[in-house]
């Protein structure tokens, strides 16, 4: 059963992935960003000492493939004892641990680690991960987390974000975005398909899948048409494109997302991203934004169904 309903909190918040946030030190995405650095203070230790956490803004760019979209670099350090309480990310992140040792909390959602070594993991809350110099992290937009330096030594961790334009990175758990929600639960049937597999094994899968189901909202019957590109390695890899919701008045509502898969056993997936409203028509002709998250799973590989997800939204009007 589908309803209107407030965003699910903690859990619900979503995107692909972040390593890097922080209550004291969240960034917005926005093309002047300057590269300069800021230092903010955190909770550190159960005695409430203060230590200092520093980012630094390496760069910002809008992608032409990514319409909506603002790409960051930057580079986070955790000084000794430094905690970053729990947080959700605005949009698909990749953390690469530079220097140093970090424990990631993960309170809900899943992240995958690729070691050092070249060995990929995947780890599903709640746990804790140990991460060291050289992991690499990608987070589902479904992941609350929380960091901490347990180590005497300073953390270095460079991460890059795909956000929406104007997002901030993080915001804190619990935290509700702007605007009025809009929830949908939808099986998706694929209708279309066109990949391709390449490389060494066949490793690597890549193309465009086209999706649609129906669903209630409050009694209305909506239909949801998705059009997405996937690049694939072994089942993991980011995806992207669009969604319409079409209202039974005929009103609709455009969205943009961009998002990661985690392969799961049996061949499965599971898969998250970021929304960004575009606009609407009819009862959502004043549509001028709007954020959310699109995720959910499928119990085979890429282009085979039933893909059951959840769209949640915070609508935003002029």
């Amino acid at each position: 059963m589908i309803g209107t309903r407030a965003r699910r909190g903690a859990v619900a918040a979503a995107g692909v992935v972040a390593l890097v946030t922080g209550a004291a030190w969240t960034i917005a995405a926005t093309a002047d960003a300057q590269a300069a650095p800021t230092s903010h203070e955190s909770s550190a230790g159960d005695g409430g000492a203060k230590d200092g956490v520093t980012t630094t803004i390496l760069g910002v760019t809008e992608p032409p493939s990514a319409g909506g979209q603002a790409l960051s670099l930057q580079r986070v350090v955790l000084e000794p004892g430094a905690r970053l309480e729990a947080q959700l990310p605005a949009g698909t992140q990749v953390a690469r641990v530079e220097a140093g040792r970090l424990a990631d909390r993960i309170a809900s959602g899943t992240v995958s680690v690729e070691r050092g070594g070249g060995r990929t993991r995947t780890y599903e809350g709640p746990a804790t991960v140990a991460l060291r110099t050289g992991d690499t992290v990608i987070e589902t937009a479904g992941v609350e987390r929380s960091w901490r330096n347990r180590s005497s030594d300073a953390v270095r961790v460079l991460v890059a974000a795909l956000l929406p334009e104007g997002a901030e990175l993080t915001r804190p758990a619990g935290a509700e975005a702007p605007g009025t929600p809009l929830s949908i639960s939808v099986v998706l049937t694929v209708t279309d398909s066109a990949l391709t597999t390449v490389g060494p094994g066949e490793q690597h899968r890549y193309g465009t899948v086209t999706e649609s189901g129906t669903s209630d909202v409050d009694g209305e019957q909506v239909r949801v048409d998705v059009a997405v590109q996937v690049r694939y390695t072994n089942g993991n890899g980011p995806f992207w494109g669009v969604l319409t919701l079409t209202f039974a008045d005929g009103s609709t509502l455009g969205a943009s997302f961009t998002g990661a898969t985690v392969a799961t056993e049996g061949g499965g997936a599971r898969f998250a991203s970021t929304v960004g409203v575009i606009g609407g028509t009819g009862r959502y002709a004043g549509v001028t934004g709007g954020t959310g998250t699109y995720e959910g799973s499928r119990p085979a590989a890429v282009a085979t169904e039933p893909l059951t997800t959840e769209i949640d939204l915070h609508v935003v009007s002029g």
